[in-house]
């Protein structure tokens, strides 16, 4: 999990540059931000696609751990 939190503040890292903060971020100048890696929409791909995986991740480890207690004796 702790991988997941490093991308997301990678991805948000990229998309609001050095320098740039809420105090001089305005909706107009939100595209064009000098240094800018992304843009809009390649942020919004890529944040849903890390949610996704960071949902498959927590279901794969809980699956993991329900096929550990199925070998446990009281479930004969």
């Amino acid at each position: 999990m702790l991988t997941v939190c490093r991308y997301s503040y990678l991805l948000v890292y990229a998309f609001i540059p050095p320098g740039y903060n809420e105090t001089n971020v305005t909706i107009q100048n939100l595209q064009g931000l000098p240094g800018q890696i992304l843009n809009f929409k390649e942020l919004s791909v890529a944040v849903f696609t890390d949610a996704i995986d960071a949902i498959a991740r927590i279901w794969l480890r809980v699956w993991r751990r329900y096929l550990d207690w199925q070998k446990l004796p009281f479930f004969d």
